[in-house]
């Protein structure tokens, strides 16, 4: 057993009060669907392997279940003929099978963060309405000069009539840029995935 390990057991023993034995093991199989691992215990011989439980209670995999490496050594703890999970050196994956999660941290990184972090909804969407009234406004502009009858050429060098109704239909819009959206704009740092 770690030093870890063994610490974890003084712990357990000192905040249960209990004589309650606390053991310690390498785990040499997982298995998720039945929700026990098979552990080798410390002191003992190689092919003597323990059936330990991931979690206390039987059936589904609801709440939270540490599903260990295999290789890994976890403490555990014997209840009414049952041994139990406790903590392990290493962990393959924590599932977490809740009807809602509600974190309190300042940052989460999902999947090593490869994927920067997650847009704020309300910014991005007030970001989209621009845009799409900007096109919308341009599109009408478009449509009033598009269904104006045709206007005729006077020749003479001065600006056509044409001219002048399309500067005075897009000429507002054609002035006032777009703000470019930035990354920090829409982006939430504190959720990486």
């Amino acid at each position: 057993m770690g030093r870890t390990q063994e610490k974890i057991k003084e712990h357990l023993q000192r905040i249960t009060a209990t004589t309650q034995v606390v053991y310690g093991g390498t785990v040499k199989t997982v298995d998720e669907k039945d929700a026990v691992v098979e552990v080798l215990p410390d002191e003992e011989d190689e092919g003597f392997v323990l059936p330990v439980m991931l979690r206390s209670s039987v059936g589904d995999l609801k709440g939270i279940v540490m599903i260990p490496k295999v290789g890994s050594e976890i403490t555990f703890v014997e209840d009414e003929g049952l041994f139990i999970i406790v903590n392990a050196s290493e962990l393959d994956k924590v599932l977490i099978d809740v009807p809602e999660l509600q974190l309190t941290c300042d940052n989460v990184v999902i999947n090593k963060g490869g994927n920067h972090g997650l847009a704020k909804v309300l910014e991005l969407t007030k970001k989209l309405n621009n845009i799409e009234s900007d096109l919308n406004k341009l599109k009408t502009g478009l449509s009033t000069v598009l269904n104006t009858p045709a206007v005729n050429e006077p020749g003479n060098g001065s600006p056509s009539a044409l001219h002048a109704l399309l500067k005075t239909t897009i000429s507002n819009w054609a002035n006032s840029q777009l703000t470019p959206t930035q990354q920090k704009d829409i982006e939430n740092t504190k959720i990486k995935h």
